[in-house]
């Protein structure tokens, strides 16, 4: 995987960042942002970089609560790159999401 993210190649016009958002449903804009980066053309990869929920653990409460935002993400990385660099607030990911690249 290291050499993957260190090649030349790898970042690609339209790449959007996104870290920190720490969703829940007393705030939003997570969902909405990533609803107007599925609709955008331009964007080719979106990196999630830690603590994009509140908290997100493989724990079954925690994954209804965050479905949502779970859904909708999974359901961007079918058509564009989607990576998830784990945080602190967001860790042990690998069951939670279908289709994108979950990196630690």
């Amino acid at each position: 995987m290291n050499q993957f993210l260190k090649s030349p190649t790898f970042l690609k016009n339209g790449a959007v960042f996104i870290a920190d958002s720490h969703y829940s449903h007393k705030n939003e804009d997570l969902y909405y942002l990533l609803l107007k980066l599925q609709k955008d053309t331009n964007v080719t990869q979106i990196f999630l970089v830690g603590d994009i929920f509140h908290l997100l653990l493989d724990f079954k409460y925690l994954i209804e609560y965050n479905q949502k935002v779970i859904n909708l993400i999974d359901e961007i990385s079918l058509n564009k790159e989607v990576y998830y660099f784990e945080g602190n607030h967001d860790f042990c990911l690998d069951g939670i999401f279908k289709n994108l690249k979950v990196l630690k």
